[in-house]
């Protein structure tokens, strides 16, 4: 008989599997925290979550190709600073669904990777903005029109 944690993480594996076609649930048998551990692949990372045997109720813990989501999305830089400020959000970690202040029950696994995917998207934009003045410069262009351009272009 499944219990309510595997029907839930069954239910949310279906919903998982419709958009990306991998996925790997593994439940372990021995007295660790982590009872299961969830894991699928998209563009080549590979995304690992751990939950606890209280998931839905307590915060599941996401690793990305070996290392752990909060801790890779707990940096700034200027140009990410500036796209923050204008969203009104003082950092990443501090809005993220697996922040232990936003959490809710509620929230399914599917929730947090659109968050990892829309993370993906605002770090590699405010990169390619930080880069464009750095190859603009190497290059010996110098017309700000074209930086500026460039610049809304990836906006």
């Amino acid at each position: 008989m499944e219990s309510v944690l595997e029907k839930r993480v069954t239910k949310e594996g279906r919903l998982i599997m419709e958009k990306y076609r991998n996925l790997k649930i593994e439940y372990i048998d021995d007295s660790s925290e982590y009872l299961i551990n969830v894991s699928l692949t998209i563009k080549g990372k590979i995304l690992c979550f751990f939950l606890s045997k209280h998931y839905p109720f307590r915060v599941p813990m996401l690793h990305v190709n070996g290392t752990d989501y909060i801790q890779l999305i707990s940096f700034s830089f200027p140009d990410l600073q500036c796209y923050l400020e204008k969203i009104n959000k003082l950092c990443l970690c501090c809005s993220s669904l697996l922040c232990s202040n936003n959490w809710k029950p509620a929230v399914k696994l599917m929730n947090v990777i659109e968050e990892y995917e829309n993370i993906n998207k605002i770090i590699r934009k405010c990169l390619y903005k930080k880069y464009i003045r750095i190859v603009c410069n190497h290059y010996n262009i110098f017309i700000e029109e074209i930086v500026e351009t460039i610049t809304k272009f990836i906006d």
